[in-house]
């Protein structure tokens, strides 16, 4: 019968026993082995035929014959396989060439070595990381595989070559940036460095007022990175433009006042980029004397630049004859009479405290925002300091002008103070 074996440990063949064939003739007969090894012989990895023929004294024949399978089911081994390798690259190159002793290997039959994969021993190897495959395989496919790396590490940063200075320009008119170009940076690099821009904006673009830092980053395979920075700079030389600024202004007080609310529509201004502040001396519907001020409004933006409208107010007084009699704080300076509120915003009642210099008359005022007288009254003074008290329930909520005469020695002496009642 056909028989199936394993090779024996560690040699290439195996010993196969059989028994020997029989056969029955009428006369007699020869045995004869004609092909395949003798029973107890060594049998070789594969399948053999085995063949023996009966023949008699006439020449007539008959054979007999059967296959002996020997399996080599043992694999080859490698008896050494180089370590891992580390090396840096060559400078100036993205990789270096990089020796290594060959693995060896063994097989109980024989077997074929063969590189399957990356480069030979002493070959160039690019940086990174590269996997080098031997493969023991022997006749019968039996195979063992002997597996390295060897890394390349780049260590040599990108080196850049042109990088753009810092820029300066002028915002475009009417704009709160400008367009600005610049040229590309470059860099060299022994691998191959990619550049990315990683802030600020890209050449051509809108770039804002003030100052942008950009950036743009060169990196190579290996992560190495340099950077090229430069600023651009966008100055705002631009003033406000004011839009509508008042021509003077010219009224006239009634006949027994010298002073009176005037109110005019607040001028405005545009800028290239935006109006960061407003301020003015004197605000619409304050109380003017008669005479001529200056009001100055200033728009001012965001860096500093400014523009101012200016225009006067004139009052003329109704009744000039009253009015020459009556003398301005200002022009008494430290003459004119101390003269306080409080409290201040008040609610109900409000205390007034002046000095007169003489005993006389005083005249208490009262005017609405829009400029409406709303009360009045006539008091008596003495010499030195006064004191009276105003109830205000009669009064809504808001903002009023207190407006104090007094009849002194030089004439009229006028004050006014602000109330808030609430």
């Amino acid at each position: 019968p056909n028989q199936t074996v394993n090779v024996a440990a560690g040699v290439c063949s195996e010993i196969v026993s059989y028994d020997t064939p029989t056969a029955f003739d009428n006369c007699t007969y020869a045995l004869n082995r004609t092909a395949g090894p003798a029973s107890g012989e060594n049998f070789f990895p594969g399948t053999t035929t085995v063949t023996h023929t009966f023949t008699d004294n006439y020449n007539n024949t008959a054979s007999c014959s059967f296959n002996v399978t020997v399996i080599d089911n043992e694999a080859p081994t490698f008896t050494s396989c180089p370590a891992e390798t580390v090396v840096f690259v060559s400078e100036g190159s993205c990789g270096t060439n990089v020796g290594y002793v060959a693995p060896n290997g063994e097989d109980n039959c024989s077997a074929n070595l063969v590189r399957t994969a990356g480069p030979e021993s002493g070959a160039f190897f690019s940086a990174g990381e590269t996997t080098v495959t031997y493969t023991l395989t022997d006749a019968t496919n039996n195979i063992a595989t002997c597996s390295f790396n060897v890394i390349v590490i780049d260590n040599i940063l990108p080196t850049v070559t042109s990088c753009p200075s810092d820029i300066t320009v002028d915002a475009a008119i009417g704009s709160c940036s400008q367009t600005v170009s610049y040229e590309t940076p470059t860099a060299t690099d022994n691998c191959q460095a990619s550049m990315q821009l990683t802030a600020g904006f890209a050449s051509g673009s809108d770039f804002p007022i003030g100052t942008t830092t950009v950036t743009h980053t060169f990196t190579d395979p290996s992560n190495n990175a340099v950077e090229c920075l430069f600023n651009v700079t966008v100055v705002d030389n631009q003033s406000p433009s004011v839009t509508n600024c008042p021509d003077s202004i010219a009224v006239t007080t009634a006949v027994d006042q010298c002073s009176m609310l005037v109110e005019w529509e607040a001028p405005s201004a545009v800028d290239n980029c935006a109006v960061a502040d407003i301020s003015s001396n004197i605000a619409s519907g304050s109380l003017f004397e008669v005479g001529r001020d200056t009001v100055t409004y200033t728009f001012t933006d965001a860096v500093g630049n400014n523009s101012a409208c200016t225009f006067e107010v004139i009052v003329n007084a109704g009744d000039p004859d009253f009015c020459n009699t009556v003398t301005s704080t200002e022009d008494l300076e430290a003459e004119a009479f101390q003269f306080s509120i409080f409290p201040n915003p008040a609610k109900e009642q409000v205390n007034v405290k002046f000095t007169s210099e003489m005993t006389s008359t005083a005249q208490v005022r009262i005017f609405s925002a829009n400029g409406q007288e709303v009360y009045q009254e006539q008091i008596g003074t003495s010499l030195g300091e006064n004191n009276f008290s105003l109830d205000l329930n009669r009064f809504a909520k808001g903002l009023y002008f207190l407006q104090l005469n007094i009849r002194n020695q030089e004439g009229i002496q006028v004050q006014n103070q602000r109330l808030v009642i609430h």
